[in-house]
Order: C-alpha cells, then structure tokens, then sequence
C-alpha cells in the first residue's frame, strides 16, 4: 500500500515493494558525468506546473527530464544521432513528464514514476533516432551505479529520507523522499562521495527553486534488515526545505547539511550499443522496456 506524505515529501517509494537487493561491491567504483559542460541549463522543480505544493513535490519529473537533457547532449556529442525530435531540456518536459507520472502536492509514486517516463517516450514521432531503454532498479548496488555512469547512461535516484540503524529504517516525519540526478561517484570499500543534480536547486526557504544545482553526498554501505546491503547518503551542503522542517524540529529532519536517507531505486535511461547491453545485463535490471522516442 502506497503512504500518502506530506507536502513536502516529493518522493513515495513503497518499502515492501523493494523486492530486488544486489549486493554491493566492495572494490573501488569511481565514475563521473559531465552535465556541467553538456547542459546549458539545469531544470530546476520551482518552474514547474501547478500550486506551489505541487512545485515543490515535482522532483521526480524534473531529475527525469534533467536525465533525458544530459542522455540527449552526450549522444549529440560523440557525434551520434539525436534520439528526441525535440529537446527534452525545457519545462515543457517537466510538465508533460508530471501530467503523465501522476505527480500531485503528495508526491510521484516509484510506479508512476517508470511508467509516465515510458509513456512519455512512446509518444509516436516516426523519428528514425534509435530508441531509448529505460530500466528501474530498487536498491541499487554501488556497481551497478558506478556501471551506469561509466556507460553515459542517464540515471536518477529516488532517496528515501531517514535513518537505518542496527538495521532497521525509520522514515522521517513518517515518510517521504527526494529524487536526483546522480553524475559522479568516487567510492572505495562502498563508502566516499556522490556528486548529484539536486532539482530543488541552491535556495534555501519553505519553496523550490527555478534551477537545479550540483551537491556533493557523503556515501556509506549499511545493512538493512530483510533487504541487505543499501547505500546510505548525507547531505554536505544544501539540501530540499533548507530550513527548519515543518515539524518544528529542524533541518536535518526532512533537508540540509546532515539530512539523511538511503538509495531505495534508481531510475535509468540509456542509448544502448551491442556491448552496453551486454555490460549493463550484469546490473540486474529489474524492469527493462523498450521505447520510441518522443515527438
């Protein structure tokens, strides 16, 4: 049964849906993205439809379409065809991604989330660009991750806010999450560093802002009962509702220099050659669907 958050939570993920665990790899997994040199601007949640509780819920369509920006750039670059008919780097793709993941002032459902996204780019085009694969992933392991970078391939992590100790998690404020672009990782012994594209942007406040900005994660493994292995993260800078949270407690409850949470799925978007499926089969992927690309 899918928890209905606050406001403020952007992120619904069921844990009793969480059924795949890949355990992590303990050897050295660094790998990195260069959004920085390829995007000309970073979609940032505050731009997006709807009231401002809505804004501030729409993480999930805004990394997505971050995500589809960058997997359009790099292809573009390395002198591929380009796999969209028009350029998923506008608010327009937010909007539309929002309208079709089901994103409310409560959130986006993990489900949701997948399923807009390959709805969105089967929309008929008759664009003879090749397709993009889209996969989702619950707790994804630090090779896999690290993969994923190191293939170009667009990935998205949806965070769970909270704490995992002697194994067990407990949610912030009864739940709630936030969903981010990753771009790099440098990790040794399955603890170091993330670089993400937080859609909530620089500001700080009760409200999103109109640009995404880059925020570095600090990264340990711990073990979470009845799932296993997980990758924790904390926030080293800013971080969503940079201010005291709307439990009075302050700001490591839902956002902040020390807010915490664990990497419960990550969503994927890639261009795939012959030998990246070939490398990206070792990953596990938990739904794989081919896709047209969109008009």
């Amino acid at each position: 049964m899918l928890k209905t958050l606050s406001v403020r939570s952007c992120f619904v993920s069921p844990i009793t849906a969480l059924l795949v665990c890949a355990a992590c790899n303990l050897n050295a997994q660094v790998a990195s993205e260069n959004y920085a040199s390829l995007l000309s601007a970073y979609l940032g949640q505050g731009s997006a439809n709807g009231s401002q509780a809505v804004k501030n819920n729409s993480c999930v369509p805004t990394s997505t379409a971050n995500g589809l920006s960058f997997l359009e750039f790099y292809q573009i670059s390395v002198g591929n065809p380009d796999p969209f008919a028009f350029s998923p780097n506008t608010i327009a793709t937010v909007n539309s991604l929002q309208t079709l993941m089901g994103t409310t002032a409560a959130g986006t459902t993990a489900a949701g989330a997948i399923s807009g996204l390959n709805t969105y780019l089967s929309s008929p085009t008759g664009d003879p660009a090749p397709s993009v694969v889209t996969s989702q992933t619950f707790n994804p392991s630090a090779l896999f991750l690290g993969n994923a970078l190191s293939l170009n391939n667009a990935v998205q992590l949806g965070i769970l806010w909270g704490s995992i100790t002697g194994g067990t998690f407990t949610p912030v404020n009864g739940g709630g999450g936030h969903f981010v672009s990753l771009t790099a990782m440098n990790l040794l012994g399955g603890a170091g560093t993330m670089t993400i594209l937080d859609p909530w942007g620089n500001v700080s406040g009760n409200n999103a802002g109109t640009e995404g900005d880059f925020v570095s994660l600090n990264v340990s493994t711990v073990n979470l009962n009845g799932v296993g292995a997980v990758l924790q993260v904390t926030w080293t800078t800013n971080a969503p509702e940079d201010t005291t949270a709307i439990d009075g407690t302050g700001p490591t409850s839902f956002g902040g220099p020390g807010a915490t949470g664990y990497i419960a799925v990550d969503d994927l978007e890639a261009v795939p050659e012959p030998a990246t499926m070939a490398l990206m089969g070792a990953g596990a992927l938990a739904v794989l669907a081919r896709r047209r690309c969109k008009a």
